[in-house]
């Protein structure tokens, strides 16, 4: 219930959301609040053998105006779209998390997707948002949260071991 809570401070559900996600935490938080949850025709459990093709039809389809996903999963997808001058207009909100995620592919989200509100997020399924950053410039490498903000409403202490 915590995290469902976290999540909704963090990006509160809108009317008429419709999100797709590649984190199962993610569509429980959505029926929390009610909102839609698009599942990708994919294995969420290799996001990097995802067919790009098809979740940009997915997305297109449904209308989707939501996404959270993988780096590997967001690559695909955006190098698809940049290759065949694709866009996603009905794209409001983007997150990407669960892996380290590139300054170029930043670079590709913002230039493919220039009028979505896109963030790096970071944080474990047990304990998320931790922290997130904007997907805009200046692009910084983000391997953890270095470099994202810790949301505001948990302690947070870093502990560097010897």
């Amino acid at each position: 219930m915590e995290q469902h809570k976290a999540l909704c401070r963090s990006f509160p559900p809108y009317e008429n959301q419709i999100d797709m996600t590649c984190f199962p935490v993610v569509a429980f938080h959505n029926l929390s609040c009610g909102s839609s949850t698009i599942m990708p025709d994919a294995d969420i459990a290799k996001p990097a053998t995802m067919e790009p093709e098809r979740i940009y039809q997915q997305l297109k389809d449904g209308a989707v105006n939501c996404l959270s996903a993988a780096p590997a999963f967001m690559s695909r997808l955006v190098t698809f779209m940049k290759e065949n001058r694709l866009s996603l207009p009905n794209l409001q909100q983007l997150a990407v998390g669960g892996a380290p995620v590139t300054m170029g592919l930043q670079r590709d989200i913002a230039e493919v997707l220039p009028d979505c509100k896109a963030f790096v997020v970071y944080g474990s399924t047990e304990a998320e948002p931790i922290a997130h950053h904007p997907i805009a410039p200046p692009f910084e490498e983000v391997p953890a949260f270095v470099g994202g903000t810790p949301v505001s409403f948990i302690d947070l202490k870093i502990v560097v071991l010897p």
